[in-house]
């Protein structure tokens, strides 16, 4: 069923109808840099607002769509 969704796309883009874009940085399976990481998140939550607010991807390219990470402080003891 997935081969057959994913050569005869039928709808709505899908989360597995997602994928990272040509010029996005690749992030492997067992990455250990935070910076790598937190730009394949960024790169991947943008590319799924495109696909669900319907925007053209192109516009990530040309910085006009932009994620920006939240950041939060846990502490412990």
């Amino acid at each position: 069923m997935l081969q057959r969704r994913m050569s005869e796309p039928d709808g709505e883009p899908y989360v597995l109808d997602l994928s990272p874009l040509g010029w996005m940085p690749e992030v492997k399976r067992h990455e250990m840099d935070p910076g790598r990481i937190i730009a394949g998140a960024r790169g991947a939550y943008e590319v799924a607002y495109c696909a669900i607010e319907r925007r053209h991807p192109g516009l990530i390219l040309d910085d006009r769509i932009r994620a920006v990470p939240r950041l939060t402080i846990v502490a412990r003891g």
